[in-house]
């Protein structure tokens, strides 16, 4: 009897012991089990996307001992760099930071053809830059409503500039036309800082920017912000610029930023991925640099960001064969 008491007891004293064992989580299986992330960057480096990309990998890196590699890989506005990282491995060791031309792309015919909600995942977006409505000497107005009630506007006498066909400044304000129901006349440039040059120097009317590119202008005599096209409230860093919305024009656009992964990425993963990116990106000191650039910081949850390119895709799709606009060749 006593020695059955006492194996009793021992057993019960052994499985109290492994019960905590076995309540215990089993250890997560790692993020990038490879050990190497590459971050394939589809413009030249110095950019938007190329900085986002180089914090983000260093962050990463130093956090889970990986290796990443931020890569350049330029051409077809995005659509060569986006076409390579589909063809990858879906298992989070290579991603594209992305921009909002991505979103337009199918609908412009751009070569080679991406489709960002099939072709890839998205994982979240990072931060968008509202568009600013910029008028030059040209044109002596100092806001929206003074704009749409000028004779010029109502006669359909206003020229923009852009950076070519099919850029997203080019979109942007056959946008605000399409909202406003007026007729704007484009003028393409090979880039924004030539438009920006005749803005201010009063050959064209109008042109719509972000606050990075044209904060070191925005004391040009007779250059004018017109409006913010945020949804939400001001833009802190240009804050004394009223919202499109304040003044009665419905005009909601942003340039984003954003990462993707290659087409059959597991949910969990892509959940996972964008965590450990929101923990970057809102972080006190880079929020702030974000936000201080015009920034407005989104970190958003792959299923709702899924949900604004799918949004972003329709308006193009829409607007781009309505209003004629074709890729400069």
């Amino acid at each position: 009897m006593h020695h059955e008491n006492s194996a009793t007891r021992r057993a019960i004293l052994l499985a109290a012991l492994a019960a905590p064992a076995l309540l215990r989580p089993a250890a997560a299986q790692p993020l990038w089990p490879s050990g190497q992330v590459r971050i394939i960057v589809p413009f030249a480096a110095g950019g938007t996307s190329d900085f986002l990309a180089r914090l983000i990998a260093q962050r990463l890196g130093e956090k889970h001992g990986t290796s990443f590699v931020v890569e350049n890989r330029t051409g077809a506005a995005g659509g060569i760099a986006a076409a390579a990282v589909s063809r990858e491995r879906a298992d989070g060791s290579v991603l594209v930071l992305a921009d909002n031309s991505i979103a337009s792309g199918p609908a412009l015919g751009r070569e080679p053809m991406v489709d960002p909600t099939t072709d890839l995942v998205p994982i979240t977006k990072i931060v968008e830059y509202p568009a600013l409505l910029l008028a030059g000497p040209r044109l002596p107005v100092r806001t929206l409503q003074e704009f749409l009630a000028h004779p010029r506007t109502r006669a359909g006498q206003i020229d923009y500039g852009s950076g070519g066909n099919g850029s997203a400044p080019h979109l942007a304000m056959e946008l605000f036309a399409d909202v406003t129901g007026i007729r704007l006349n484009h003028v393409g440039y090979r880039g924004m800082a030539q438009a920006m040059t005749d803005l201010i120097g009063g050959r064209i009317d109008l042109a719509i920017s972000v606050v990075p590119t044209v904060r070191p202008m925005l004391d040009s005599p007779g250059l004018n912000v017109l409006a913010v096209a945020t949804s939400g409230a001001r833009v802190p860093a240009v804050a004394q610029v009223p919202t499109a919305r304040e003044q009665g024009v419905d005009f909601v656009l942003g340039f984003w930023f954003a990462l993707m992964a290659p087409r059959g990425l597991e949910p969990s993963l892509a959940t996972r991925i964008q965590q450990e990116v929101a923990g970057v990106v809102l972080a006190a000191e880079t929020r702030a640099r974000l936000e201080n650039q015009g920034g407005i910081v989104a970190a958003s949850m792959p299923a709702d960001f899924r949900a604004e390119v799918a949004r972003d895709m329709q308006l193009w799709n829409r607007l781009i064969p309505e209003k004629g606009i074709r890729l400069e060749i």
